[in-house]
């Protein structure tokens, strides 16, 4: 996965360091590469806030990436380094770093402030990383950021000037990785990338350590997994450890490892079964093809330098099911025929610790599925296929070696020219680590190539390993001279202070006695010792060799003769060849030797080692120091010379005979030796003759290879312009092709197999796959469609098709739901000179949106047209000249007008007093191009004359001319008519309250004549007729401003509980002052309680009862009822006037309707019931009116009981 190169930051990294910070910085900063993608780096270094920071230069010096101080509201850019200034706190906000002032007492800048706003702003793309220095800042940010996915580093203790930081960082649980600063630096970029698999192979174990049990319980199954196959993995990371136990535990059901142990001891086949768990077998063919790609390009190189007839030999530790080892040995037989390099023979050892995962791979049958990620053309080369099955093909098995072998412990291959060791390392642990790298140096040849997963580096080990290609992870091994380093033992010195469990033997096996005595001879053997090949080369070292073995100055070499102390070269030479000539074992005599000015005494021995390999013997060169026994040579006597010179005499007597018989075996080997060199003088001259017969053959041979190869030059003169231009031909077409948005394939034979599909077109059916398909096969739709017989068309006639806005429907991107889409097309044959029958190229434009457009821009015309036709309004649209050029149905029925359009004369249906009085202002209005409106009378068809609001808007379009006037005419003759009713009310209204007015002040100046002659019971009859008028007056105000609040809303109530009797009671006691000539009888009980406001209901029923008497005069009475029905509390009131006919009930509740227009004015405003009617519905009731048996009315209010 590559990260978007977008102008945007996608991901942000900081870094948080305090005291002994800046050292670990630079050397960060100084590995990062030259690139980091769409990525920014904050730096929040603990600074004194008494100077100026020159922290941005320090870094600047150490980068090619630009570094700079925060300023306030600064935006992040990508490939950017920003340094937060001191004294201040930095922190994240959207695209921006703003300045925040610092706590009191707190560090500065706050580290754990920065990580917060960084979890809170990029979640999973934050990265926090945390160096050196004291106390806890960063610590909570680190939780933080963790929980918000985000990938959390931090430095190692063994590096840091202070733990502080670090430490209290690490004792979260929530550090990712622990590594140095320059591993941070150089793999920041791929940690980002592959942040998931991270994150998810170091989850910490900590929060479940309770439901597993003790960490001694785990040991002890580790322990006892190695006994019994053989494997330690003491040193696998413990997460992973962890991870495979808790699935194991989850499966057999177990809540502890204590019991799990329990089981294992009770159930020796469980080990194997566990030991499968551990094993994690993840692998596919060419994992990574962008990693796979990178290698090809450094395998090229390595065997083109390969000398020839030579083996390319390589390694596969962890090789699981074979995948990748397969994978490997298709890219070398690839690059050995690319490269001409077939001398060269690839030697593949696979090797794996699980045998099961070995036998699949020895098998070499994988299933489609598995192989479909290799290219098709690699998959015919090198797999046989077998029903639904592939299987390797012979010759590619036979280049690799499946074994099994544990790289934790066996001795490793030697010599090889590559190991790919992917997705291995993140298994071990640290320790484990470094126990391998130097094992691979050593295994591979100087140059040879290290291949490790996108997650893993080599760490610290680049002082043996070079980056080749640090992305993808490619190393190599360095040159360090022909160093032959030590045999590795068959005993592990990983595991430290291992406490090993009295019973590893799970069977309880013992030794026989002869393996005892070997066992003991072995381990207590006393001398040192070391094993040497048969070049004298030294393979494995045992014991204190130091006093006899010296390294000496120039190229490091493990011969034992340049090693071994000069006093015993001649010594030691002469017995090794004796023993390699015997095969025996060879003692030579006490000899003396010096070390560190002391003199001693050493006896050496040479033994074959017993179970060598044919052809290739090992020597055990035994040094048995004789220092204890010297004293034994020498007398008490310090003045016995005698002794002493004899002594000496005896061991230069021995040291000439040793000289003698090595001298002696020289000659030997140098008379050997010349008899050799006299053969091989013999076979060099036989050969020299042949050599020069060849050679004049060769010359004749160049002279007609000279003449045939000017020939070839000018022939592959004129080839290559010929193939530079289609050359470029052909990159045109394919840049067209691939780049094109329009939609490209290639059809090849009578079946129409798609030959070539360009990006677009394949982006159409993102779930199919087109390429080496029919077009039957993967789009059966198109038969139906007709779309086949075109093509087989186009095919037998040569001639091509062309298709616009064709329609195409079916399931494009595997929904399950069809779709159309519109496409210009063209079916165009496709000659070749050897061929009869043409293929066929498409070309296709997707023209679907521009249809679609169209299409709805038609249905909009036609749905305004519709609209326009079957509206009420009188609808006319007239075009910049003055024209009416289209007039809706409505119009055409209101002036019942037949004629063409263009011939319509709309002033001849307007009222002539209307076009007068509004003759300038229309004119202005048109000339402005500016909407206006104005009121005409249009005649109908009936010749009726009726108000309409006439609306002119113009269309402009966007330069600013006029394309049309829209124009409506909505009848407003109804509101005209209300408006002269409202003229008319306003005339009654006036006579209904100048007349009590008119009263009121005739009785008051009567009452002032009254008053002067003190008649007292005159002035209160005159009292009470003004008071009787101002009484009228303020009824008549109280019920206009009522009619006033119910049109704007405002008319309130005061809603409480009510007995609906009582207000019933109430209200016939205040109308009863009303009349003197009418008797008021009051009936029945509904014995109900409701919800409103009393004051309300009691005017509508005291305005009821009123009414009843005002117009019944000729009657007596007045009946009032009340009962129950259907939930509702019912009020009746009947009168005995002249009643109501039907036609008429709905209207007098209608605002200011008067039943008869011919009546006096003392018949009332027309407001009362109207007041009634809106004050009922407030409380959810029903009013109206009826007939009863006798003339006259019956009014009922109907309000809901409550329940």
């Amino acid at each position: 996965m590559k990260l978007s190169k977008v102008n945007s930051v996608e991901y942000i990294v900081a870094i948080g360091a305090s005291a002994g910070g800046l050292t670990p910085l630079q050397e960060l900063v100084d590995s990062l590469p030259e690139n980091i993608d769409n990525t920014a780096i904050i730096v929040a270094q603990h600074l004194s806030p008494e100077y100026k920071s020159m922290l941005a230069e320090i870094i600047s010096r150490k980068t090619l990436l630009p570094a700079t101080a925060i300023t306030d509201g600064v935006e992040l850019e990508p490939n950017h380094i920003y340094v937060t200034p001191p004294n201040c706190d930095a922190i994240v906000k959207g695209r921006h770093l703003e300045i925040m002032e610092s706590s009191a007492g707190g560090p500065r800048p706050n580290i754990d402030r920065l990580f917060k706003s960084m979890a809170r702003e990029y979640g999973k793309r934050a990265v926090g990383v945390v160096l050196s220095g004291t106390g806890k800042d960063g610590s909570k940010g680190i939780i933080e950021l963790r929980k918000a996915g985000g990938l959390t580093l931090c430095q190692d203790l063994e590096s840091c000037k202070y733990t502080g930081m670090p430490h209290a960082a690490i004792s979260t649980g929530m550090v990712d990785l622990v590594l140095s600063p320059r591993e941070i630096g150089e793999n920041l970029v791929s940690m980002i990338y592959n942040r998931a698999d991270i994150i998810s192979s170091e989850e910490k174990v900590h929060d479940n350590e309770e439901h597993y049990g003790s960490s001694d319980d785990i040991n002890t199954i580790l322990d006892l997994l190695e006994a019994k196959m053989g494997t330690d993995f003491s040193n696998y990371k413990e997460s992973t450890i962890i991870r495979r136990l808790e699935k194991r535990l989850h499966d057999k059901k177990f809540n502890s490892v204590e019991a799990y142990l329990k089981y294992i001891r009770n159930n020796d086949d469980e080990l194997e079964e566990f030991f499968k768990y551990l094993l994690i077998g993840v692998t596919s063919f060419f994992r990574d093809t962008e990693a796979f790609d990178a290698l090809k390009l450094e395998l090229k190189e390595l065997i083109k330098q390969k000398p020839g007839r030579s083996k390319l030999r390589v390694w596969v530790p962890g090789c699981a099911t074979g995948e990748e080892s397969v994978s490997i040995a298709i890219l070398i037989n690839e690059l050995i025929a690319e490269t001409g390099r077939y001398d060269i023979k690839a030697q593949i050892f696979a090797t794996d610790i699980n045998i099961r995962a070995l036998k699949v791979a020895r098998m070499g049958i994988y299933s489609k599925d598995k192989v479909e990620v290799i290219p098709k053309e690699l998959v015919q080369k090198y797999f046989d296929k077998n029903d639904k099955e592939y299987e390797v093909s012979r010759d590619l098995k036979q280049t690799i070696l499946y074994t099994k072998h544990d790289l934790t412990s066996n001795p490793p291959f030697l010599r090889l020219d590559m190991i790919s060791c992917r997705n291995l390392f993140i298994y071990f642990n640290q320790r484990l680590q470094n126990h391998i790298f130097p094992i691979f140096q050593y295994s591979l040849l100087p140059g040879g190539i290290l291949f490790l997963g996108k997650s893993e580096t080599v760490g610290h080990y680049k002082n043996i390993f070079s980056t080749l290609n640090a992305k993808y992870r490619i190393f190599s091994r360095k040159d360090r001279g022909p160093l032959k380093p030590l045999r590795l033992p068959a005993t592990k010195p990983l595991v430290m202070d291992k406490k090993v469990p009295s019973k590893l033997n799970l069977k309880n096996e013992s030794l026989s006695i002869h393996e005892m005595v070997k066992e003991t001879l072995y381990n207590t053997f006393e001398y040192p010792y070391v094993v040497i090949d048969e070049n004298l080369d030294i393979v494995e070292v045992s014991g204190d060799t130091n006093s006899f073995l010296k390294i000496k100055s120039g190229l490091a070499n493990m011969n034992l003769l340049r090693l071994i102390v000069e006093d015993l070269q001649i010594e030691v030479r002469a017995l090794v060849m004796q023993a390699i000539k015997s095969m025996k074992i060879e003692q030579g005599g006490i000899r003396r030797y010096e070390d560190k000015g002391e003199s001693h005494l050493v006896r050496i021995m040479v033994k074959p080692l017993i179970y060598a390999k044919p052809g290739h013997p090992y020597f055990m060169v035994i040094f048995e120091s004789l220092d204890a026994v010297e004293p034994f040579f020498i007398g008490n006597d310090a003045d016995n010379k005698t002794l002493i010179e004899s002594q000496r005499n005896q061991e230069l007597e021995y040291e000439l005979i040793s000289n003698k018989q090595h001298m002696n075996t020289l000659v030997e080997e140098l008379e050997t030796t010349n008899e050799e060199l006299q053969a091989l003088n013999e076979e060099l001259q036989s050969s020299n003759e042949e050599l020069q017969a060849s050679n004049e053959e060769l010359e004749t041979s160049n002279e007609e290879l000279q003449a045939t190869n000017e020939e070839l030059e000018n022939a592959y003169v004129d080839l290559r312009l010929t193939t530079q231009k289609l050359s470029r031909q052909k990159q045109m077409w394919e840049k067209l092709s691939v780049t094109s948005p329009d939609h490209i394939a290639v059809l090849r034979g009578e079946d129409f197999i798609f030959e070539f599909v360009n990006p677009a077109y394949q982006a159409l059916f993102p779930k199919r796959e087109l390429e080496g398909h029919s077009v039957t096969s993967v789009m059966p739709e198109l038969a139906a469609q007709g779309f086949i017989d075109l093509l087989s068309e186009v095919r037998s006639s040569g001639k091509p098709f062309h298709e616009t806005e064709a329609t195409v429907t079916m399931d494009y991107d595997g929904s399950g739901n069809e779709k159309t889409r519109y496409f210009n097309f063209t079916y165009a044959p496709l000659k070749y000179s050897d061929e009869d029958d043409p293929d066929i190229i498409i070309y296709a434009v997707d023209v679907t949106e521009h249809v679609r457009d169209r299409k709805k821009a038609e249905n909009s015309a036609q749905f305004f047209s519709t609209l326009a036709e079957s509206m009420a309004q009188k609808i006319w649209t007239v075009d910049p000249e003055g024209f009416i050029s289209y007039i809706n149905q409505t119009m055409r029925s209101y002036l019942c007008y037949e004629g063409e359009v263009k011939d319509l004369e709309l002033s001849e249906y307007v009222h002539e007093d209307d076009i007068q009085s509004d003759a300038v202002g229309g004119i202005e209005a048109l000339n402005a191009k500016e909407e206006h409106r104005k009121q005409y009378r249009l005649r109908d068809s009936q010749g009726v004359y009726r108000w309409h609001l006439i609306r002119n808007s113009p269309l402009i379009n966007e330069k600013g001319d006029l394309v049309v006037w829209i124009c409506t005419a909505t009848d407003i003759h109804e509101q005209k008519t209300i408006e002269e009713k409202k003229d008319e009310f306003m005339s009654i209204a006036s006579h209904e309250l100048k007349t009590p007015l008119t009263t009121v002040k005739a009785y008051i100046e009567l009452l002032e004549e009254v008053l002067k002659e003190s008649d007292v019971e005159t002035a209160r009859l005159y009292t009470q007729k003004a008071s009787a008028g101002l009484q009228r007056i303020n009824s008549l105000v109280s019920d206009l401003l009522d009619v006033t609040r119910i049109q704007t809303g405002k008319l309130k109530f005061s809603i409480s509980k009510l007995d609906f009797d009582k207000l019933v009671a109430q209200a016939v006691d205040n109308a009863r002052p009303l009349t003197n000539n009418h008797e008021i009888i009051f009936e029945g009980k509904a014995n109900a309680q409701i919800e409103g406001d009393a004051n309300r209901l009691e005017q509508v029923m005291v305005n009821l009862i009123g009414n009843a008497i005002k117009y019944s005069n000729g009657a007596d009475k007045v009946l009032i009822n009340t009962y129950r029905e259907n939930g509702h509390a019912v009020f009746e009131v009947v009168d005995f006037g002249p009643g109501i006919q039907p036609q008429y009930r709905s209207k007098i509740f209608e605002r200011f309707y008067r039943l008869n227009q011919s009546h006096d004015y003392t018949s009332g405003l027309g407001i009362g019931l109207y007041i009634s009617k809106q004050i009922i519905s407030q409380h959810k009731g029903e009013i109206g009116v009826t007939d009863h048996e006798n003339p006259g009315s019956k009014f009922y209010v109907k309000l809901p009981i409550l329940k």
